[in-house]
Protein backbone atom coordinates (compact mmCIF):
# COMPACT_ATOMS: atom_id res chain seq x y z
CA UNK A 1 0.00 0.00 0.00
CA UNK A 2 2.98 2.43 1.01
CA UNK A 3 4.56 1.99 -2.49
CA UNK A 4 1.25 2.28 -4.71
CA UNK A 5 0.87 5.12 -2.82
CA UNK A 6 3.88 6.74 -3.73
CA UNK A 7 3.64 5.84 -7.74
CA UNK A 8 -0.09 7.29 -7.48
CA UNK A 9 2.05 11.01 -6.52
CA UNK A 10 4.42 10.81 -8.78
CA UNK A 11 1.95 10.36 -11.52
CA UNK A 12 -0.37 13.23 -10.47
CA UNK A 13 2.90 15.43 -10.68
CA UNK A 14 3.80 14.38 -14.50
CA UNK A 15 0.08 15.41 -15.28
CA UNK A 16 -0.04 18.80 -17.01
CA UNK A 17 -3.57 18.93 -15.44
CA UNK A 18 -4.17 18.90 -11.59
CA UNK A 19 -7.78 17.29 -11.08
CA UNK A 20 -8.95 17.90 -7.23
CA UNK A 21 -8.84 14.42 -7.05
CA UNK A 22 -4.50 15.02 -7.21
CA UNK A 23 -4.53 17.46 -4.81
CA UNK A 24 -6.90 15.32 -2.52
CA UNK A 25 -4.14 12.54 -3.05
CA UNK A 26 -1.35 14.21 -2.11
CA UNK A 27 -2.78 15.67 0.83
CA UNK A 28 -3.36 12.32 2.23
CA UNK A 29 -0.26 11.21 1.33
CA UNK A 30 1.44 13.41 2.90
CA UNK A 31 -0.19 12.80 5.95
CA UNK A 32 0.78 9.27 5.61
CA UNK A 33 4.28 9.53 5.58
CA UNK A 34 4.23 10.85 8.84
CA UNK A 35 2.60 7.88 9.93
CA UNK A 36 4.53 5.55 11.92
CA UNK A 37 4.20 2.25 10.58
CA UNK A 38 6.53 0.77 13.50
CA UNK A 39 4.61 1.96 16.25
CA UNK A 40 4.90 -1.30 18.20
CA UNK A 41 8.60 -1.03 18.76
CA UNK A 42 9.04 0.47 22.10
CA UNK A 43 6.71 -1.67 23.62
CA UNK A 44 8.18 -4.25 21.87
CA UNK A 45 11.96 -3.76 23.09
CA UNK A 46 11.19 -2.64 26.74
CA UNK A 47 9.81 -6.14 27.42
CA UNK A 48 12.72 -7.97 25.42
CA UNK A 49 15.26 -6.71 27.19
CA UNK A 50 13.49 -7.07 30.73
CA UNK A 51 12.86 -10.69 29.63
CA UNK A 52 16.94 -10.91 29.42
CA UNK A 53 16.91 -11.16 33.28
CA UNK A 54 16.18 -14.61 33.05
CA UNK A 55 18.64 -16.17 31.21
CA UNK A 56 20.98 -13.77 32.91
CA UNK A 57 19.92 -15.27 36.20
CA UNK A 58 19.91 -18.98 34.84
CA UNK A 59 23.72 -18.90 33.66
CA UNK A 60 25.20 -17.30 37.27
CA UNK A 61 22.71 -20.52 38.62
CA UNK A 62 25.05 -22.80 36.77
CA UNK A 63 27.98 -21.95 38.82
CA UNK A 64 27.20 -24.33 41.41
CA UNK A 65 30.86 -26.21 41.21
CA UNK A 66 33.03 -22.18 40.80
CA UNK A 67 34.99 -22.58 44.34
CA UNK A 68 34.50 -19.76 46.48
CA UNK A 69 31.08 -18.32 44.99
CA UNK A 70 29.32 -21.46 43.86
CA UNK A 71 25.66 -20.07 42.41
CA UNK A 72 25.23 -17.17 44.58
CA UNK A 73 25.60 -14.63 41.93
CA UNK A 74 22.22 -15.96 40.71
CA UNK A 75 20.04 -15.99 44.37
CA UNK A 76 21.96 -13.94 46.81
CA UNK A 77 20.08 -10.75 48.13
CA UNK A 78 23.47 -8.96 48.13
CA UNK A 79 24.39 -9.62 44.44
CA UNK A 80 21.07 -7.38 43.46
CA UNK A 81 23.48 -5.24 41.22
CA UNK A 82 24.04 -8.12 38.47
CA UNK A 83 19.93 -7.67 38.29
CA UNK A 84 20.90 -5.68 35.40
CA UNK A 85 17.39 -5.93 33.22
CA UNK A 86 15.49 -5.99 36.33
CA UNK A 87 16.93 -2.06 36.67
CA UNK A 88 13.43 0.02 36.88
CA UNK A 89 14.30 2.45 34.23
CA UNK A 90 14.20 -0.08 31.43
CA UNK A 91 10.53 0.73 31.77
CA UNK A 92 10.86 3.98 30.49
CA UNK A 93 12.32 2.54 27.06
CA UNK A 94 8.19 2.95 25.81
CA UNK A 95 7.59 6.22 26.87
CA UNK A 96 10.44 7.87 25.38
CA UNK A 97 9.80 6.28 22.04
CA UNK A 98 6.37 6.94 21.99
CA UNK A 99 7.34 10.76 23.01
CA UNK A 100 9.32 10.96 19.67
CA UNK A 101 7.96 13.00 16.92
CA UNK A 102 6.54 10.80 14.10
CA UNK A 103 9.44 12.37 11.75
CA UNK A 104 12.41 11.38 14.66
CA UNK A 105 10.57 7.85 14.83
CA UNK A 106 11.81 7.22 11.53
CA UNK A 107 15.14 8.80 11.90
CA UNK A 108 17.85 6.05 13.19
CA UNK A 109 20.01 8.67 14.80
CA UNK A 110 16.54 10.37 16.74
CA UNK A 111 15.64 6.98 17.94
CA UNK A 112 19.21 5.90 19.17
CA UNK A 113 19.48 9.02 20.72
CA UNK A 114 16.37 8.51 22.43
CA UNK A 115 17.58 5.09 23.61
CA UNK A 116 21.14 5.98 24.62
CA UNK A 117 19.19 7.77 27.34
CA UNK A 118 17.64 5.23 28.79
CA UNK A 119 21.10 2.94 28.54
CA UNK A 120 23.51 4.78 29.16
CA UNK A 121 25.30 6.41 31.74
CA UNK A 122 22.64 8.80 32.57
CA UNK A 123 20.02 5.91 32.98
CA UNK A 124 21.16 1.96 33.55
CA UNK A 125 24.54 2.48 32.62
CA UNK A 126 24.40 -0.64 30.40
CA UNK A 127 25.78 1.35 27.36
CA UNK A 128 28.53 3.22 27.80
CA UNK A 129 29.24 5.29 24.64
CA UNK A 130 26.67 6.03 22.15
CA UNK A 131 28.82 4.21 18.97
CA UNK A 132 27.72 1.31 21.05
CA UNK A 133 24.58 1.60 20.32
CA UNK A 134 23.76 1.65 16.20
CA UNK A 135 20.09 1.52 14.95
CA UNK A 136 18.95 0.79 11.25
CA UNK A 137 15.51 1.41 10.33
CA UNK A 138 13.65 0.30 7.48
CA UNK A 139 10.71 1.71 6.86
CA UNK A 140 9.63 0.60 3.68
CA UNK A 141 9.82 -3.20 5.31
CA UNK A 142 8.88 -1.90 8.63
CA UNK A 143 11.73 -3.18 10.18
CA UNK A 144 13.76 -1.55 12.87
CA UNK A 145 17.42 -3.37 14.23
CA UNK A 146 19.07 -2.29 17.13
CA UNK A 147 22.94 -3.65 17.62
CA UNK A 148 23.72 -2.91 21.58
CA UNK A 149 27.14 -3.26 22.99
CA UNK A 150 26.16 -3.42 26.59
CA UNK A 151 29.35 -2.64 29.10
CA UNK A 152 29.19 -2.39 32.67
CA UNK A 153 30.71 -2.71 35.36
CA UNK A 154 29.70 -3.11 38.49
CA UNK A 155 30.19 -2.21 42.28
CA UNK A 156 31.80 -4.63 44.43
CA UNK A 157 29.41 -7.47 46.30
CA UNK A 158 29.85 -9.33 49.63
CA UNK A 159 28.57 -12.37 49.81
CA UNK A 160 28.42 -13.10 54.05
CA UNK A 161 28.78 -16.30 55.39
CA UNK A 162 30.46 -19.87 54.80
CA UNK A 163 31.30 -20.99 50.95
CA UNK A 164 31.86 -23.94 48.94
CA UNK A 165 34.95 -25.44 47.16
CA UNK A 166 32.56 -27.00 44.44
CA UNK A 167 34.03 -30.49 45.74
CA UNK A 168 31.00 -32.49 46.21
CA UNK A 169 32.83 -35.75 47.02
CA UNK A 170 34.99 -33.79 49.76
CA UNK A 171 33.68 -33.59 53.67
CA UNK A 172 34.87 -29.60 53.58
CA UNK A 173 31.99 -27.72 55.30
CA UNK A 174 32.91 -23.63 56.11
CA UNK A 175 30.53 -23.11 58.11
CA UNK A 176 31.38 -19.33 59.50
CA UNK A 177 33.58 -16.56 58.12
CA UNK A 178 33.78 -13.19 57.14
CA UNK A 179 32.63 -13.28 53.78
CA UNK A 180 33.77 -13.23 49.99
CA UNK A 181 34.57 -10.05 48.50
CA UNK A 182 33.21 -10.40 44.86
CA UNK A 183 35.23 -7.67 42.80
CA UNK A 184 36.17 -6.71 39.06
CA UNK A 185 32.03 -7.59 38.40
CA UNK A 186 31.64 -6.95 34.45
CA UNK A 187 28.66 -7.32 32.25
CA UNK A 188 29.11 -7.51 28.52
CA UNK A 189 27.23 -8.78 25.63
CA UNK A 190 26.60 -7.77 22.13
CA UNK A 191 22.65 -7.92 21.61
CA UNK A 192 21.21 -7.66 18.59
CA UNK A 193 17.28 -6.65 18.34
CA UNK A 194 15.34 -7.11 15.40
CA UNK A 195 11.76 -5.73 15.36
CA UNK A 196 9.19 -5.91 12.59
CA UNK A 197 5.90 -5.14 12.58
CA UNK A 198 2.97 -3.07 11.40
CA UNK A 199 0.71 -0.05 13.00
CA UNK A 200 0.62 -1.18 16.10
CA UNK A 201 1.90 -4.59 16.70
CA UNK A 202 5.30 -6.60 16.08
CA UNK A 203 7.59 -9.24 17.20
CA UNK A 204 11.26 -8.93 18.38
CA UNK A 205 14.19 -10.72 19.10
CA UNK A 206 17.61 -10.25 20.97
CA UNK A 207 20.27 -12.36 20.06
CA UNK A 208 23.97 -12.59 21.10
CA UNK A 209 25.89 -14.32 24.29
CA UNK A 210 25.71 -12.97 27.66
CA UNK A 211 28.74 -12.38 29.54
CA UNK A 212 29.74 -12.26 33.50
CA UNK A 213 33.33 -11.81 34.62
CA UNK A 214 34.38 -11.13 38.59
CA UNK A 215 36.63 -12.03 40.95
CA UNK A 216 36.44 -13.94 44.80
CA UNK A 217 38.42 -13.49 47.27
CA UNK A 218 38.02 -14.29 51.30
CA UNK A 219 37.67 -10.95 52.87
CA UNK A 220 41.12 -10.55 54.72
CA UNK A 221 40.73 -11.24 58.55
CA UNK A 222 38.51 -13.36 58.54
CA UNK A 223 37.42 -15.96 61.09
CA UNK A 224 36.55 -19.05 59.17
CA UNK A 225 35.59 -21.80 60.81
CA UNK A 226 35.20 -25.45 59.12
CA UNK A 227 34.43 -29.36 59.45
CA UNK A 228 36.99 -31.14 57.71
CA UNK A 229 36.27 -34.82 57.66
CA UNK A 230 36.38 -35.96 61.71
CA UNK A 231 38.18 -32.55 62.32
CA UNK A 232 37.12 -29.21 63.62
CA UNK A 233 39.20 -26.54 61.78
CA UNK A 234 40.10 -22.96 62.19
CA UNK A 235 41.05 -21.86 58.55
CA UNK A 236 43.29 -19.14 57.79
CA UNK A 237 43.68 -17.58 54.20
CA UNK A 238 46.98 -17.68 52.87
CA UNK A 239 46.30 -16.69 49.26
CA UNK A 240 43.02 -17.51 47.86
CA UNK A 241 41.21 -16.77 44.89
CA UNK A 242 39.16 -17.05 42.36
CA UNK A 243 38.29 -15.80 38.58
CA UNK A 244 35.44 -16.68 37.02
CA UNK A 245 33.50 -16.04 33.55
CA UNK A 246 30.28 -17.06 32.94
CA UNK A 247 29.01 -17.00 29.52
CA UNK A 248 25.51 -17.81 27.03
CA UNK A 249 23.75 -20.02 27.48
CA UNK A 250 25.47 -21.88 30.11
CA UNK A 251 29.20 -22.03 29.59
CA UNK A 252 30.78 -21.24 32.96
CA UNK A 253 34.16 -21.15 33.16
CA UNK A 254 36.84 -20.22 36.24
CA UNK A 255 40.21 -20.37 37.98
CA UNK A 256 40.60 -21.06 41.03
CA UNK A 257 43.59 -21.26 43.70
CA UNK A 258 42.43 -22.14 47.16
CA UNK A 259 45.04 -21.73 50.20
CA UNK A 260 44.60 -22.10 53.62
CA UNK A 261 46.18 -23.19 56.62
CA UNK A 262 43.93 -24.84 59.06
CA UNK A 263 44.65 -25.70 62.43
CA UNK A 264 41.82 -28.96 63.80
CA UNK A 265 40.69 -30.79 66.44
CA UNK A 266 39.48 -34.40 66.61
CA UNK A 267 35.84 -33.14 66.65
CA UNK A 268 36.97 -30.20 68.68
CA UNK A 269 38.31 -33.09 71.49
CA UNK A 270 40.70 -30.53 72.67
CA UNK A 271 42.39 -33.58 74.85
CA UNK A 272 43.22 -34.85 71.65
CA UNK A 273 46.58 -33.86 69.92
CA UNK A 274 46.03 -31.27 67.64
CA UNK A 275 46.54 -31.47 63.51
CA UNK A 276 47.35 -28.72 60.92
CA UNK A 277 47.81 -28.80 57.21
CA UNK A 278 47.86 -26.45 54.73
CA UNK A 279 45.03 -27.17 52.18
CA UNK A 280 45.55 -26.58 48.30
CA UNK A 281 42.97 -26.24 45.12
CA UNK A 282 44.22 -25.70 41.73
CA UNK A 283 41.39 -25.73 39.67
CA UNK A 284 41.16 -24.12 35.91
CA UNK A 285 38.11 -24.54 33.45
CA UNK A 286 39.18 -21.99 30.90
CA UNK A 287 41.43 -24.39 28.45
CA UNK A 288 38.83 -27.48 29.15
CA UNK A 289 35.20 -26.28 30.56
CA UNK A 290 35.12 -30.19 31.99
CA UNK A 291 38.62 -30.31 33.12
CA UNK A 292 39.03 -31.86 37.11
CA UNK A 293 40.80 -30.20 39.97
CA UNK A 294 44.37 -30.23 38.98
CA UNK A 295 46.18 -30.47 42.37
CA UNK A 296 43.89 -31.16 45.05
CA UNK A 297 46.15 -31.80 48.79
CA UNK A 298 46.55 -30.99 52.14
CA UNK A 299 50.52 -30.30 52.42
CA UNK A 300 52.55 -30.85 55.73
CA UNK A 301 49.98 -32.89 58.13
CA UNK A 302 51.36 -32.27 61.21
CA UNK A 303 50.35 -33.39 64.66
CA UNK A 304 50.92 -31.46 68.01
CA UNK A 305 53.53 -33.41 69.88
CA UNK A 306 52.91 -32.09 73.09
CA UNK A 307 49.41 -32.80 73.40
CA UNK A 308 50.50 -36.48 71.50
CA UNK A 309 52.77 -37.35 74.65
CA UNK A 310 50.21 -35.88 77.40
CA UNK A 311 46.94 -36.83 76.23
CA UNK A 312 47.53 -39.80 74.02
CA UNK A 313 50.39 -41.74 75.01
CA UNK A 314 51.01 -41.44 78.23
CA UNK A 315 47.21 -42.48 78.75
CA UNK A 316 47.07 -45.65 76.84
CA UNK A 317 50.74 -47.04 78.71
CA UNK A 318 48.68 -46.32 82.10
CA UNK A 319 46.26 -48.99 81.05
CA UNK A 320 49.21 -51.18 79.77
CA UNK A 321 50.32 -50.97 83.61
CA UNK A 322 46.89 -52.08 84.95
CA UNK A 323 47.73 -55.51 83.94
CA UNK A 324 50.64 -55.73 86.19
CA UNK A 325 49.00 -54.40 89.09
CA UNK A 326 48.28 -57.85 91.13
CA UNK A 327 52.39 -58.24 91.16
CA UNK A 328 52.88 -54.85 92.14
CA UNK A 329 54.80 -55.78 95.44
CA UNK A 330 57.28 -57.99 93.71
CA UNK A 331 57.99 -55.91 91.29
CA UNK A 332 58.51 -53.09 94.48
CA UNK A 333 60.83 -55.66 95.37
CA UNK A 334 62.77 -55.93 92.21
CA UNK A 335 62.78 -52.13 92.07
CA UNK A 336 64.93 -51.90 95.19
CA UNK A 337 68.54 -51.27 94.89
CA UNK A 338 71.08 -53.99 96.77
CA UNK A 339 72.75 -52.42 99.56
CA UNK A 340 76.62 -51.94 98.94
CA UNK A 341 77.05 -53.46 95.42
CA UNK A 342 74.50 -50.72 94.22
CA UNK A 343 76.28 -47.94 96.56
CA UNK A 344 79.53 -49.26 94.88
CA UNK A 345 78.15 -48.79 91.72
CA UNK A 346 76.73 -45.41 91.91
CA UNK A 347 80.05 -44.31 93.14
CA UNK A 348 82.17 -45.61 89.77
CA UNK A 349 78.75 -43.80 88.01
CA UNK A 350 77.64 -46.77 86.74
CA UNK A 351 73.77 -46.69 88.02
CA UNK A 352 71.94 -48.08 90.52
CA UNK A 353 72.01 -52.03 90.82
CA UNK A 354 68.37 -53.17 91.56
CA UNK A 355 67.42 -57.04 92.60
CA UNK A 356 65.97 -57.01 89.18
CA UNK A 357 69.58 -56.28 87.52
CA UNK A 358 70.92 -59.37 89.62
CA UNK A 359 68.06 -61.82 88.54
CA UNK A 360 68.61 -61.00 84.78
CA UNK A 361 72.65 -61.35 85.45
CA UNK A 362 72.60 -64.45 87.05
CA UNK A 363 69.56 -65.78 85.54
CA UNK A 364 65.66 -65.65 87.02
CA UNK A 365 64.82 -66.83 90.78
CA UNK A 366 63.63 -69.97 91.35
CA UNK A 367 60.68 -68.15 93.30
CA UNK A 368 59.39 -67.16 90.23
CA UNK A 369 57.24 -69.30 88.06
CA UNK A 370 57.32 -68.67 83.81
CA UNK A 371 53.94 -66.89 83.91
CA UNK A 372 55.12 -64.14 86.55
CA UNK A 373 58.46 -63.54 85.18
CA UNK A 374 56.70 -62.99 81.41
CA UNK A 375 54.73 -60.21 83.60
CA UNK A 376 57.79 -59.36 85.32
CA UNK A 377 59.56 -58.02 82.48
CA UNK A 378 56.76 -56.33 80.99
CA UNK A 379 55.86 -54.78 83.95
CA UNK A 380 59.59 -53.77 83.81
CA UNK A 381 59.66 -52.41 80.41
CA UNK A 382 56.45 -50.26 80.84
CA UNK A 383 57.48 -48.86 84.32
CA UNK A 384 60.81 -47.66 81.96
CA UNK A 385 58.23 -46.35 79.30
CA UNK A 386 56.39 -44.40 81.38
CA UNK A 387 59.86 -43.21 83.15
CA UNK A 388 61.06 -42.01 79.39
CA UNK A 389 57.82 -39.96 79.32
CA UNK A 390 57.52 -38.29 82.18
CA UNK A 391 61.31 -37.35 81.51
CA UNK A 392 60.01 -35.57 78.64
CA UNK A 393 58.53 -32.03 78.38
CA UNK A 394 58.51 -31.06 74.62
CA UNK A 395 57.75 -27.29 74.02
CA UNK A 396 53.63 -26.82 73.33
CA UNK A 397 54.68 -25.82 69.62
CA UNK A 398 56.13 -28.42 68.52
CA UNK A 399 54.54 -30.64 65.97
CA UNK A 400 55.86 -33.57 63.81
CA UNK A 401 55.53 -33.43 60.09
CA UNK A 402 54.19 -36.62 59.17
CA UNK A 403 54.02 -36.01 54.96
CA UNK A 404 51.67 -34.65 52.54
CA UNK A 405 48.25 -35.96 51.34
CA UNK A 406 47.39 -36.24 47.58
CA UNK A 407 44.02 -35.97 46.63
CA UNK A 408 44.49 -35.51 42.95
CA UNK A 409 44.43 -38.73 41.92
CA UNK A 410 40.46 -38.90 43.21
CA UNK A 411 39.52 -35.54 41.26
CA UNK A 412 36.71 -36.86 39.60
CA UNK A 413 35.26 -38.58 42.52
CA UNK A 414 35.69 -35.14 44.12
CA UNK A 415 33.70 -33.22 41.48
CA UNK A 416 30.90 -35.56 41.40
CA UNK A 417 30.90 -36.58 44.40
CA UNK A 418 30.80 -40.39 46.02
CA UNK A 419 32.84 -42.48 48.48
CA UNK A 420 36.68 -41.36 48.27
CA UNK A 421 39.12 -44.88 48.46
CA UNK A 422 40.41 -46.36 51.30
CA UNK A 423 43.33 -46.33 49.60
CA UNK A 424 45.22 -42.54 50.38
CA UNK A 425 47.85 -41.73 48.00
CA UNK A 426 50.73 -38.87 48.99
CA UNK A 427 54.18 -38.65 50.67
CA UNK A 428 54.09 -40.26 54.18
CA UNK A 429 57.38 -39.28 56.19
CA UNK A 430 60.07 -41.19 58.15
CA UNK A 431 58.80 -41.09 61.53
CA UNK A 432 61.72 -41.72 62.85
CA UNK A 433 63.83 -38.85 60.74
CA UNK A 434 61.04 -36.75 61.00
CA UNK A 435 61.19 -36.88 64.56
CA UNK A 436 65.13 -36.74 65.11
CA UNK A 437 65.63 -33.55 62.87
CA UNK A 438 63.37 -31.58 65.74
CA UNK A 439 66.38 -32.50 68.14
CA UNK A 440 65.76 -32.40 71.84
CA UNK A 441 62.49 -33.76 72.68
CA UNK A 442 62.06 -35.07 69.00
CA UNK A 443 64.76 -37.28 69.68
CA UNK A 444 63.24 -38.46 73.09
CA UNK A 445 60.11 -39.38 71.43
CA UNK A 446 61.36 -41.06 68.77
CA UNK A 447 63.10 -43.47 70.99
CA UNK A 448 59.95 -43.97 73.86
CA UNK A 449 57.62 -44.80 70.41
CA UNK A 450 60.36 -46.90 69.02
CA UNK A 451 60.72 -49.07 72.29
CA UNK A 452 56.87 -49.00 73.01
CA UNK A 453 56.30 -50.67 69.44
CA UNK A 454 59.14 -53.35 70.16
CA UNK A 455 58.81 -53.74 74.02
CA UNK A 456 54.87 -54.00 74.11
CA UNK A 457 54.03 -53.77 70.24
CA UNK A 458 52.51 -50.51 70.78
CA UNK A 459 52.12 -48.63 67.78
CA UNK A 460 50.72 -45.10 67.02
CA UNK A 461 49.57 -45.26 63.23
CA UNK A 462 48.69 -41.26 63.37
CA UNK A 463 52.17 -40.55 63.47
CA UNK A 464 53.91 -43.41 62.39
CA UNK A 465 51.82 -44.40 59.92
CA UNK A 466 49.60 -41.03 58.49
CA UNK A 467 48.79 -43.05 55.51
CA UNK A 468 46.13 -45.15 57.87
CA UNK A 469 46.22 -42.43 60.52
CA UNK A 470 46.41 -38.47 60.26
CA UNK A 471 45.65 -38.44 56.73
CA UNK A 472 41.99 -40.28 56.81
CA UNK A 473 40.90 -37.71 59.15
CA UNK A 474 41.02 -35.03 57.21
CA UNK A 475 38.41 -37.59 54.07
CA UNK A 476 36.46 -38.25 57.11
CA UNK A 477 37.60 -42.03 56.98
CA UNK A 478 38.14 -44.79 59.96
CA UNK A 479 41.61 -44.56 60.90
CA UNK A 480 43.40 -46.50 63.24
CA UNK A 481 45.08 -44.35 65.94
CA UNK A 482 46.49 -46.90 68.59
CA UNK A 483 47.06 -49.96 67.59
CA UNK A 484 48.02 -52.29 70.69
CA UNK A 485 48.91 -55.82 70.55
CA UNK A 486 50.06 -56.71 73.48
CA UNK A 487 52.30 -60.38 73.66
CA UNK A 488 55.40 -61.02 75.99
CA UNK A 489 59.04 -61.08 74.86
CA UNK A 490 58.11 -64.69 73.53
CA UNK A 491 55.12 -63.73 71.07
CA UNK A 492 52.85 -65.50 73.60
CA UNK A 493 49.80 -63.03 74.20
CA UNK A 494 49.64 -61.00 77.56
CA UNK A 495 46.57 -61.22 80.12
CA UNK A 496 43.99 -58.73 79.03
CA UNK A 497 43.96 -57.73 82.92
CA UNK A 498 41.02 -55.73 84.97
Amino acid sequence: MFRKLIGFKSLCRKSRRRPANCLNAGLALESLEDRVLLAGFGQELENDLIALQGPLSSLLAAGNKVPLIGNRLANDPAAAPLKVFADQKLTGISEKYDSLSAANKNNATAVGNALFEILGPGGTGLIANRNDLVVTINANASTISVTMRFNKSLPNITLAGGFGLGLAGLPFSVTASGGINVSEVKFTQTAVFNFKGNNTTGTGDVTGALNVSAKATLIPGSNIQATIGFLKATLTDTGTFATVQFSGPNVVKFDAHVKLLADATFAGDTQFPSLSANFVLDWNTFGNVNATPQGVRFDNVSVSLGQFVSNLLRPIVEKVQIVTQPIQPIIDFLKTPVPGVSDLSEVAGLGKVTVQDIIRIYGKSQLQSAEMGKQIDMYLKVAGIIDQINGIHPDASLKINVGNLDLTPQATTLVNGGALSATLAGLAKNWEQALDSLGGSGSQIKDLLKGAQENIRLQFPLIQNPLQGAFKLFVGQHADLVILDLKYADGSTAPSGG
